[in-house]
């Protein structure tokens, strides 16, 4: 069944709770439900279909961001491998690899002409942009260096302005921050 809107969208045991919403601020909104579909309004939430399926087998969706009318997704497959796409309503582009090597987690953001993704890595935090969010990744440019790396981090957007941001570094307690949506960073 098509969900409608709210609760309800909760109460139908098929969507993630809270399920993950993203709005493109245009109208359009994405909304993933807990098996994996993809679902799209075009009239501010009021009526959902199901999009193009954004999930190859053996993977499941794990963050997603909206820039215009697509939407960037992350997908977590065997251990430690995540893929990245876009979609738009009708269709996604291929499955790129975000690394070869072992990451731990990524985040996505938008400075309103990018997705960036953030990648956690062994060693490393390193950025990847896909300007317009047409589904190709920029070669990655390294954020920090760490030897051993954090519990967690939070990336916090900045006041006034989608290209600043804050990453905040848990056990270190470091913060570093880009006025430039994600392409330099620098510590505080």
């Amino acid at each position: 069944s098509v969900p409608t809107r709210g609760r309800a969208l909760v109460q139908t045991g098929g969507w993630v709770e809270p399920p993950q919403v993203c709005d493109s601020g245009k109208g359009r909104l994405y909304l993933l439900g807990k098996n994996g579909q993809l679902w799209t309004s075009g009239d501010g939430g009021k009526t959902f279909r199901a999009a193009s399926d954004p999930t190859p087998p053996g993977h499941r969706v794990v963050t997603m961001a909206c820039l215009g009318d697509r939407v960037a997704l992350v997908l977590r497959g065997r251990p430690r491998k995540y893929l990245y796409r876009t979609c738009d309503p009708e269709t996604c582009t291929a499955p790129v690899a975000i690394s070869w090597s072992r990451i731990d987690r990524v985040q996505l953001f938008t400075d309103g002409l990018a997705m960036v993704a953030l990648a956690a890595g062994p060693r490393c935090l390193f950025a990847r942009r896909d300007p317009g969010a047409s589904g190709r990744l920029s070669r990655p440019s390294g954020v920090t260096r760490w030897s051993r790396p954090p519990r967690d981090w939070l990336l916090v957007h900045g006041p006034g302005s989608r290209q600043q941001a804050i990453l905040l570094l848990s056990d270190s307690l470091r913060r570093l921050r880009t006025s430039d949506g994600g392409r330099s960073w620098r510590g505080e």
